[in-house]
């Protein structure tokens, strides 16, 4: 199946499920820490496939509907509670989806600016920092917060 990217989309790719990005899209990827890419094609780049392991390893089932969605990018909200990390957008000044973050958050700024004390981050950046941390979002702006399960 092929789904037209638009900006405000989220997909949650659950492991094993074959997936490409199509020419001419940047997105942002956050997934559980892991050590393993199996690649069933490479746009021509020289490196290895691994047609054996990843055909192995995939699941062969439909992508479920529920795991694309629409955001609402002017709405602060929990994005994705998956079982190994939280996935939050954090939008002007509501805070509130970060109340139950643990451990070290990673953040990114989609739209604007976002200063965490002497560091201001613009899109195309990103910072790792304690849960808890005073965040600072410029007006208008937009980022993704996303921290691992206890």
């Amino acid at each position: 199946d092929w789904y037209p990217a638009k900006a405000g989309q989220i997909y949650h790719i659950p492991p094993g499920t074959i997936h490409a990005i199509g020419a001419g899209i940047s997105l942002i990827e956050v997934q559980q820490n892991s050590d393993i890419t199996y690649r069933l094609y490479d746009y021509g780049r020289p490196r290895a496939l691994h047609l054996d392991d990843a055909v192995a390893v995939a699941k062969a089932t439909p992508f479920p509907p529920d795991a694309r969605k629409a955001v609402d990018a002017q709405q602060s909200g929990v994005l994705l509670d998956a079982v190994h990390f939280t996935l939050a957008q954090i939008t002007d000044a509501d805070q509130s989806p970060l109340d139950t973050a643990r451990g070290m958050m990673n953040i990114i700024p989609v739209r604007g600016s976002v200063t965490l004390g002497a560091i201001t981050l613009h899109p195309g950046e990103c910072a790792l920092a304690p849960a808890g941390t005073q965040m600072h979002l410029a007006p208008e702006s937009q980022c993704l917060v996303a921290w691992p399960k206890a």
